[in-house]
């Protein structure tokens, strides 16, 4: 499992992407828990990880999980028809992004 920031000095701070790195580790583990435990793709942790990834993947230059969280929070929202393979999805380009696989998109 990747560890971001433990290692870090103290007094020193996180940048904000490397704390929304952070975050797309932590949110994997509630995407993973959303895979196993259909019933808490209604949960309200869920649904609103889903709908901060929605605006903070495109801000910190991954369009890809925007587009995907924003697909699938739509779908949570309205009561909508979704597929266990979007929620799948979702979970791989957060791992990715976490353990630098992915690289955000340059302007």
């Amino acid at each position: 499992m990747v560890e971001i920031g433990k290692d870090r000095a103290m007094g020193e701070t996180l940048s904000l992407g490397e704390r929304f790195l952070g975050r797309c580790l932590e949110d994997f583990d509630v995407v993973q828990r959303a895979l196993s435990e259909p019933g808490f793709q209604q949960d309200p942790e869920f649904v609103h990880i889903v709908h901060r990834m929605a605006g903070a993947g495109g801000l910190f230059g991954y369009p890809h999980l925007s587009r995907m969280a924003r697909a699938l929070n739509d779908a949570l929202v309205d009561k909508l028809p979704y597929e266990i393979k979007d929620i799948q999805a979702i979970a791989n380009e957060l791992l990715g992004i976490a353990e630098g696989r992915i690289a955000p998109v340059k302007d």
